[in-house]
């Protein structure tokens, strides 16, 4: 088998033999992981918590816990100050667009055919009533 200098040199690139080298190597690193974590297993056989700790150890389920600097603070403080004053923007703009629209030329009660006025509305009531319908 060549050496993988011989195969890349600065004049011409066989891409085949690459190719050929780079899925040899990934096949290999793959074949050791196997036997690394088989190995591992066969070690902790009897042993729950160390098994788990290997398993963890392969998926990694662990999160790294990141530090905050004080730049990165400040910059929390100015994203802040922005934040704010985006707020304020946008809570303007709403009442700015609905000043700018006229009035519609009709209302919805203009549509109604018949007049509906105790349509919504409820007759009063007294904390006795409601004590006599729940007893």
């Amino acid at each position: 088998m060549p050496c993988i200098k011989n195969v890349i040199n600065k004049q011409t690139i066989n891409f085949s033999q690459v190719q050929f080298y780079r899925n040899k190597i990934t096949h290999l690193k793959e074949s050791l992981k196997q036997n690394y974590y088989r190995s591992k297993f066969e070690n902790c056989r009897n042993y729950v918590k160390k098994t788990w700790n290997v398993i963890n150890e392969i998926i990694s389920t662990k999160t790294k816990k990141s530090k905050i600097s004080a730049e990165t603070y400040n910059t929390d403080l100015a994203n802040q100050t922005h934040c704010e004053e985006l707020n304020k923007h946008f809570s303007k703009i709403g009442k700015n667009i609905s000043s700018k629209i006229d009035p519609p030329p009709a209302t919805l009660n203009d549509f109604l055919i018949e007049s509906f006025p105790n349509l919504c509305t409820f007759p009063p009531t007294s904390a006795d009533a409601i004590r006599q319908i729940i007893a």
